[in-house]
């Protein structure tokens, strides 16, 4: 559960399976009930961008979830 104490966040994505990382938004991770909970809570602070690649694969799946969750957040 999300308390209202919620300082900071970071978001990855996975798919089904433990240990494997794919870009945000292309997982299981539930991104629209996550924003729409922390908007609930007039969330304020960051979303930090987590990926687990390096190179210009990471900076392109970056802009991509900048892009998604911005979508998300309005």
């Amino acid at each position: 559960m999300i308390q209202p104490e919620v300082l900071a966040s970071c978001v990855a994505d996975e798919p089904e399976g433990v240990g494997k990382e794919v870009p945000i938004g292309k997982g299981k991770v539930d991104f629209p009930r996550i924003i729409a909970r922390l908007k609930q809570l007039n969330y304020q602070g960051a979303v930090t961008i987590e990926r687990e690649v390096s190179g210009p694969e990471e900076i392109e799946d970056v802009r991509a979830a900048k892009v998604y969750l911005e979508g998300l957040i309005g």
